[in-house]
């Protein structure tokens, strides 16, 4: 069995639900009490690829902390990325306003790379609070390159679709790069 192996930066602003996520499809739990991620969590979740058994991705998956006060602590941890999965929460604008920033902090800390990865818009269960919708998120995904999802955390609702996408876009970059060797 072939393994590949992407280091995914999950970044965005404090209380948008990044550590509850990656909780999700990685143990199938919401924990309700929460608790600051400081400086960062460290999860690996394999993913198959569809359509090939002998082929697996693991996910190494670098949860970053969204308080100021661990910046520069965080900041060396955004290096060396394969993928980005940035979050924000939907019934709070400013987290989803300082996304860009998030992304350009990691483009900084990953010259000479071509980042791809998705936008995770969160919290979507909270319908009569939405303040950001969804033709704002596809929008700013799309300006990126990056793909597009909407989750509930709390309730488990589309948790395992932005990482097997990750995994996918992984895979294929894979392909990619083998394709474009053989051809030398």
């Amino acid at each position: 069995m072939s393994i590949l192996r992407a280091r995914v930066i999950v970044a965005g602003e404090p209380t948008v639900g990044k550590t509850s996520l990656v909780n999700q499809v990685i143990k199938g739990t919401f924990n309700h009490n929460y608790m600051m991620t400081q400086g960062c969590e460290y999860n690996i979740k394999e993913m198959p690829i569809e359509g090939k058994s002998y082929q697996r991705v693991e996910l190494h998956l670098i949860d970053i902390a969204g308080q100021n006060i661990f910046k520069e602590i965080t900041f060396e941890l955004l290096g060396k990325a394969n993928l980005i999965m940035l979050v924000y929460d939907v019934t709070n604008p400013d987290t989803f306003h300082l996304l860009r920033q998030w992304l350009e902090g990691i483009k900084q800390q990953n010259q000479g790379r071509q980042l791809i990865g998705v936008v995770v818009a969160n919290k979507i269960d909270l319908e009569n609070r939405i303040a950001v919708g969804p033709q704002d998120g596809h929008a700013f995904a799309k300006s990126i390159g990056f793909e597009f999802f909407e989750v509930s955390t709390l309730q488990g609702k589309n948790i395992e679709e932005p990482f097997q996408c990750l995994a996918e876009m992984f895979h294929q970059r894979y392909l990619d790069r083998i394709g474009a060797l053989q051809h030398m």
